[in-house]
């Protein structure tokens, strides 16, 4: 009985999503390929990493797990899951960016037998993110961008607070985004609606932190960071994780400078996306 109405619901859902929706979700999918990549790239080499550079890897992994398991529940229509794991993948994505900026924290963080300590010392009410501040010599239009990110992640993580414990908004909420005119069909059950829109643009501008801090997995110069691993230009991997950066760049570009609930912007096909990002990178290391 269970197994025919969830397969009902991902017929519906397949049906019902939005030109927002699926354009959100595409440009979601772009963080999810790139932390696949990350991840395969850095448990792949486990014999080349230090003991305190897995730190880096299990993190990848964990952010990964995360990013899939947003896009799973946004896609089966239980957006209030969907937010409960997106303020997890924040907090993952915040602990990732603080060990690149701070590597002497690494031990810390996997000798900690209670992890809620690491969190109060380090983590918690924007200690990460100032911490990731200082690290960073912003210059004047870089610190209006922070400033409206601070701000951003600060509001959004109020209205994901509601979700994560139990209220009566929460729990209403599950069922009022939902147009039982259209298609009578309980949210209970599993309906996308354009709430997740909204979910899948707070996961990727939380994990913007890991993707413009540094080089990640190879190395970045500004920051000394490193995980013991030389970029290849000959790997396929190699190649595509940075690909894929660029593209991430320029999706968050995107998304800083407007914002577009109704799917009125037009996406070029991922394989197109990906072509270009590669171009790119070509030009950049031959230039």
């Amino acid at each position: 009985m269970v197994a025919i109405l969830a397969g009902h619901s991902i017929l519906l859902n397949d049906k019902l999503t939005s030109v927002a929706f699926q354009n959100h979700l595409e440009l979601y999918d772009e963080f999810v390929a790139w932390l696949a990549d990350l991840s395969a790239v850095l448990l792949s080499r486990n014999g080349d990493l230090k003991r305190e550079d897995f730190a880096y890897a299990h993190l990848a992994s964990a952010l990964c797990s995360l990013a899939l398991s947003v896009r799973h529940q946004a896609c089966l229509g239980h957006d209030v899951a969907a937010k409960i794991l997106a303020r997890s993948l924040a907090e993952y994505s915040d602990v990732m960016a603080l060990l690149i900026v701070r590597p002497d924290l690494r031990a810390e963080f996997q000798k900690e037998q209670e992890p809620e300590k690491f969190w109060r010392n380090h983590v918690q009410r924007g200690r990460a993110r100032r911490a990731i501040l200082e690290a960073l010599p912003l210059k004047e239009q870089a610190q209006t961008w922070w400033t409206e990110y601070e701000t951003f992640r600060r509001e959004e993580g109020k209205f994901l607070s509601s979700t994560v414990h139990p209220s009566y908004v929460s729990a209403a909420m599950i069922m009022l985004a939902v147009d039982h005119e259209k298609e009578p069909w309980p949210g209970f059950l599993g309906r996308v609606t354009d709430a997740s829109v909204r979910t899948l643009i707070y996961a990727m501008q939380c994990l913007s932190l890991v993707v413009f801090l540094s080089r990640l997995p190879f190395g970045d110069e500004k920051f000394q960071f490193s995980a013991g691993l030389q970029f290849d230009p000959k790997s396929k991997l190699h190649r595509q994780i940075e690909a894929r950066r660029y593209v991430l760049v320029r999706i968050l570009r995107f998304l800083g400078m407007r914002r577009s609930e109704k799917g009125v912007f037009k996406l070029k096909e991922p394989a197109a996306l990906k072509e270009w990002a590669l171009q790119e990178l070509r030009n950049k290391l031959h230039g």
